[in-house]
C-alpha cells in the first residue's frame, strides 16, 4: 500500500493507519517532515484479494477476460471520483484533493489511491459525549446541507451511517465516502447488503426503483438514533447487552412497514420531522433534502432560538489500550494536538507530573510570566492537567531555581526514580501504551511554573505472541451468499506478558460463505490466528407477501378491483425479497358487498393478502 502512495505522491509518507472497511484502508500521511501538513489517504484495491480474482475464474474467465472486466469497473470508479469533483468547495462535503490509479505489478489488480482533508470521525467525536438534542438539530441541517449539494449534481449518497459523517476542526459536520459501495457491489463477489442494511430505506434493500428520498431516510435513522439512546428502532433502550437475534428482528420490523415509535428523547415537535423522514413509504417522506433541512431549522428556532454556533473541537481524552493493570487517561489541549501526540514520529508519549518538596521556589509573584506562559503555550506536546495539584510554599525569588536531573537515555522505571531521588514526588503517569515501560527516554521538557515533567519515550517494536477471543461477534448465524460480519468482535492480544484489547484491523476467512453448514471463520491479526464457529443456513423461499399497495384502496359495489401499482415480492428465509416474475391472481375482481373485503393474492403456488374498503353504490 505504501508503495502505491510514493509512486504518485512522492511528497506524502503514510505515518499510521486510520481504519478498514468493507471497500478501503485509510492511513494518516504527512508531507515531508511537517507534522502540521496532514491528509487522510484511502487505498482501495480491486480486486481486495486474491480470493476474488479466483471467484471470477472459477466462473470460466480467461485471465484477459479477468483483466477486462475489472479494468472497466475501475474506469467505472474513475468516472465517479471525476463526478465528486463536482462538489469540490461544497459546504459540508468531504472532498477529493486528488487521486490516482496505480497498477498492480506481477498481478492483476490496480490500487485506487485517494486523498482528502483530515477529519476527525463522527463515531470517535461522540465516544465521550451525548449530543443534546439542539447539537442533533445542527447536524441535521449540515448534512442537509450536503445532500443539497449532491441534489444539485443529480448525485445519490445511498450510504449515510455514522461511519460515514467526520466533524472539522470548528464542529462543523460533514459527509463522506460517496459511491464508493454502488460502484463495488458490481462485482459478483461484493458483499450482501447484510452488515449495512441498518440505515437502508427499504426500496434499496428491496432492490426497487429509489430516488433521493432513500438519502433523507437513511439520515433520518441516523438522526433517530442519536435521539435515542443510541438505539435503532425497535430496540429496547434500557436493555445493556442486545442479543443478535433482537438486532435482527428490530430491521425486519422496519422492513416491513411496521409503525416506528417516537424516539425517547426527542421532543414532540422534532420527533415528527424525525419519524416523517424515516416513513416507510417514500412519498410520506420529505421530497427533499431541503425540505427536511428548512423543518430542522424552524425547530431549532422555536425551540432553541436556533442552531448551536460552531465552534473548535473541545479538549479530548484519550484511552490507553486495555492491560492487564486498568486503562489510564491522558487530557489533552486541543483536537488538533491530539493527532500530535498520537502519530509522534516512532515515539510514545509520558506524562509525568512532578511536584519539589518544600524548598522549591515558585514564580515571585505566584503568577506565570508572560514569557513563560507564550513557551509553554508554542509546546508542541501535550501538558497533563490533573484535577489537583499541589504546590510548594513561595521562597525567596532570588534562591536558585531548581534544576531536574538528565533523564534521556534511561528507561522510564530509572527516570522516576531518579526523579523521587531528586526529591521530586511522582503522583501520576500518563501513558499511550503500557508495552513500552522498559523503553527509552528520548526527550525531556520541564516547566517550572507547573511543576511538570514531559517525557518522549521509544514506542519500540511490538511482537504478538498469541490471539484469544475476548468477545463473539454479534452474528454467528448466516445464510448461503452472507458475508462475515466482524461487528462486535473483540480480540485480546497478547504481546509476552502483555495484553491488548483490538476492536479492528485483523482479517478473515472466509468473506463470504458459499455452502451452507456448520463452518469455521479463521481471524487473523500480528501473524497470530484464532477460529470462531458459525452456522450457515440454506436460503430458500418462505411465501410472498404485497410489497406495495395498490394506488386505488376505495371502492363502490360493483366496482371492478384495480390492481394498478399493486408489487408483489417473494420472501427468503434470510430476510431478502425478490419482485416475483410470475402471473398474479386477485379474488375478488369484481366487488359484491360492501364493507371491510380482504383481497387474495396468489402467486407461484402462495398466498397473501390485502384488504379494501367498499362502499354501497349510491
Amino acid at each position: 500500500m505504501e508503495n502505491a502512495v510514493k509512486c504518485v505522491w512522492p511528497d506524502w509518507h503514510i505515518k499510521e493507519l486510520l481504519g478498514i472497511g468493507s471497500y478501503g484502508t485509510v492511513y494518516r500521511a504527512v508531507r515531508g517532515d511537517d507534522p502540521s501538513c496532514v491528509c487522510a489517504i484511502k487505498i482501495i484495491s480491486i480486486p481486495r484479494h486474491a480470493a476474488e480474482l479466483d471467484s471470477l475464474r472459477s466462473e470460466g474467465m480467461t485471465d484477459a477476460e479477468t483483466r477486462t472486466y475489472l479494468h472497466e469497473l475501475v474506469n467505472d470508479f474513475v468516472g465517479e471520483i471525476r463526478m465528486m469533483e463536482l462538489l469540490r468547495g461544497a459546504p459540508n462535503v468531504v472532498c477529493v484533493d486528488e487521486y490516482a490509479v496505480v497498477e498492480k505489478e506481477g498481478e492483476i489488480g490496480w490500487d485506487i489511491c485517494i486523498r482528502m482533508e483530515y477529519l476527525t470521525p463522527f463515531n470517535v467525536y461522540i465516544c465521550d459525549k451525548h449530543l443534546c438534542e439542539a447539537e442533533v438539530l445542527k447536524l441535521g441541517v449540515d448534512l442537509c446541507s450536503a445532500l443539497e449539494a449532491c441534489a444539485q449534481h443529480h448525485i445519490i449518497h445511498r450510504d449515510i451511517k455514522p461511519e460515514n459523517i467526520l466533524v472539522g476542526e470548528n464542529g462543523e459536520y460533514k459527509l463522506g465516502d460517496f459511491g464508493i459501495a454502488r460502484r463495488l457491489e458490481h462485482l459478483t463477489f461484493g458483499l450482501s447488503q447484510k452488515g449495512t442494511v441498518n440505515y437502508m430505506a427499504p426500496e434499496v434493500v428491496y432492490s426497487y426503483d429509489y430516488d433521493e428520498r432513500v438519502d433523507v431516510y437513511a439520515l433520518g435513522l441516523v438522526l433517530y438514533r442519536l435521539l435515542n439512546k443510541n438505539r435503532l428502532p425497535f430496540l429496547d433502550t434500557e436493555k445493556q447487552l442486545l442479543l443478535p437475534r433482537e438486532r435482527q428482528n428490530a430491521v425486519d420490523c422496519r422492513l416491513r412497514g411496521d409503525v416506528l415509535p417516537a424516539p425517547c428523547e426527542a421532543s414532540p415537535t422534532v420527533a415528527d420531522i424525525v419519524l416523517k423522514a424515516c416513513a416507510y413509504r417514500p412519498e410520506d417522506r420529505f421530497s427533499t433534502a431541503a425540505e427536511m433541512k428548512q423543518a430542522l431549522t424552524e425547530a431549532a428556532e422555536t425551540l432553541y432560538g436556533g442552531l448551536p454556533t460552531a465552534a473548535v473541537l473541545p479538549s479530548a481524552t484519550v484511552r490507553s489500550r486495555k492491560t492487564g493493570r486498568g486503562s489510564r487517561t491522558l487530557k489533552l489541549l486541543t483536537g488538533a494536538l491530539l493527532a500530535a501526540c498520537l502519530l509522534l514520529g516512532g515515539g510514545s508519549l509520558w506524562m509525568l507530573l512532578a511536584n519539589r518538596d518544600a524548598d522549591l521556589p515558585d514564580s515571585p509573584s505566584g503568577q506565570t510570566s508572560t514569557a513563560d506562559e507564550e513557551k509553554r503555550q508554542s509546546e508542541t506536546t501535550a501538558s497533563a492537567e490533573p484535577a489537583e495539584t499541589t504546590r510548594a510554599p513561595q521562597t525567596d525569588p532570588a534562591q536558585t531555581e531548581f534544576v531536574p536531573p538528565a533523564l534521556e537515555g534511561l528507561s522510564v522505571a530509572d527516570a522516576i526514580a531518579a526523579l523521587t531521588k531528586a526529591g521530586i514526588a511522582v503522583e501520576t503517569v500518563w501513558v499511550f501504551d503500557e508495552n513500552t515501560a522498559k523503553d527509552t527516554v528520548l526527550t525531556q521538557t520541564y516547566q517550572p511554573n507547573s511543576y511538570t515533567m514531559t517525557l518522549t519515550v521509544s514506542l519500540g517494536a511490538k511482537i504478538a505472541t498469541g490471539l484469544e477471543v475476548e468477545q463473539m461477534p454479534d452474528e454467528r448465524e448466516y445464510y448461503r451468499g452472507d458475508s462475515f460480519s466482524p461487528d462486535g468482535l473483540v480480540l485480546t492480544v497478547l504481546y509476552g506478558e502483555h495484553r491488548e484489547r483490538v476492536e479492528e484491523g485483523f482479517s478473515f476467512t472466509p468473506a463470504r460463505f458459499d455452502a451452507a453448514g456448520e463452518q469455521t471463520v479463521t481471524v487473523s491479526f500480528g501473524g497470530q490466528t484464532v477460529t470462531i464457529p458459525v452456522t450457515v443456513h440454506e436460503v430458500v423461499c418462505e411465501g410472498i407477501e404485497v410489497y406495495r399497495l395498490p394506488l386505488k384502496l376505495k371502492y363502490r359495489v360493483g366496482d371492478p378491483l384495480d390492481t394498478m401499482g399493486m408489487t408483489v415480492a417473494r420472501v427468503y428465509s434470510n430476510g431478502e425479497r425478490e419482485v416475483a416474475a410470475e402471473e398474479i391472481i386477485c379474488s375478488p375482481m369484481i366487488l359484491t358487498r360492501a364493507g371491510k373485503v380482504q383481497v387474495t393474492v396468489t402467486c407461484a403456488g402462495m398466498q397473501t393478502f390485502f384488504d379494501i374498503t367498499v362502499e354501497e353504490a349510491d
